[in-house]
């Protein structure tokens, strides 16, 4: 049954295709029509308009035998998102879902594919391909040298506390950084020369010095 979502549907009498909702006559083999050809009592051949039919959805089918209320359609659109939008922009991901909310759908996600029967047999065998990341910058002194601005080691966490704070161990980094604005302080920063006085290049200076003291304190 779960293939259905992935054929193409055309209604016997209109040929158009269906996406969605369409009606299947129960005495007719093979008949199926679209929502107008069936609310205006279209017949061909030997289809009746009184005979029994019924619903189908086919993007509606469960793909999971639970209680979860997710459809095959959903599932998909969920990984979807994950894969474009990447995982923690659950808002985003529940606009491109349409019928989840953000909670929902990271709750889905984190119970289904991290700590489901699905993300136990998957997370553990890539486990081991984390990168090994070397700081190759040569030595610095400057104001943002790798020794004064380097970050700490990854948490050493569980995944439900990870959830909590929004952490993510495999980048080692949070969906909103501590002080995620101090950038603004030095990104439209520049140095005009011949028109920046003593002053100018002063306070330039001094908002650099602002930004550092904001990188040692993230």
């Amino acid at each position: 049954m779960a293939n259905e979502m992935f054929n193409t549907y055309h209604c016997t009498h209109c040929q158009y295709k269906i996406d969605g909702l369409r009606v299947r006559c129960t005495v007719c083999s093979k008949f199926e029509m679209c929502l107008q050809c069936f609310s205006n009592g279209a017949e061909i051949g030997s289809h009746r308009n009184d005979h029994p039919y019924q619903f189908v959805d086919s993007v509606a089918l469960d793909v999971f035998k639970d209680r979860s209320g997710w459809s095959a359609l959903e599932e998909i659109n969920l990984l979807n998102a994950i894969e474009h939008y990447s995982y923690g922009n659950w808002k985003d991901i529940a606009q491109h879902i349409g019928t989840r909310n953000a909670d929902e759908a990271k709750e889905e996600y984190v119970n289904r594919f991290l700590e489901g029967s699905i993300g136990q047999v998957t997370w553990p065998a890539v486990s081991h391909c984390r990168p090994v990341l070397q700081d190759l910058v040569e030595p610095d002194d400057g104001p943002l040298a790798p020794n004064i601005v380097a970050t700490l080691p990854p948490l050493d966490i569980r995944t439900q506390e990870a959830n909590q704070l929004d952490y993510y161990p495999l980048r080692d980094d949070f969906e909103i950084e501590y002080d995620n604005m101090a950038e603004t302080l030095v990104s439209s920063l520049t140095l005009v020369h011949g028109e920046d006085d003593d002053l100018d290049i002063a306070l330039k200076l001094t908002q650099v010095d602002m930004y550092t003291q904001h990188l040692r304190e993230r």
